[in-house]
């Protein structure tokens, strides 16, 4: 019983851990900060919308649209938030 205890509590904070990670890629249609790791375990992600943002695919440029589908890795979530903010300047330009 102890050993499988000892599992689930790694595996508890192993999750944990992956929570301090932030990305942003994208939805269906829009730009959205992902909370997490990219990765699953077998059914399992490890990660969740954080912020879909009103930021639509359609209205960013060739470069950054295939960029955000391809996913922005992000040290923090402040530098994901100025990743969005990049983006939203990029499309009202592109506009």
């Amino acid at each position: 019983m102890l050993v499988i205890g000892a599992i689930a509590g790694s595996l508890y904070l192993g999750y944990q851990w992956t929570q301090t990670f932030y990305y942003v890629g994208a939805d269906e249609d829009s730009v959205v900060i992902y909370q997490g790791v990219q990765q699953s375990v077998g059914p399992f992600r490890l990660s969740q919308p954080y912020n879909d943002t009103d930021i639509m695919l359609a209205d960013l440029t060739d470069f950054d649209r295939s960029r955000v589908e391809a996913t922005l890795g992000a040290r923090s979530l402040s530098d994901a938030e100025a990743i969005v903010d990049r983006l939203r300047a990029s499309a009202e330009a592109n506009q």
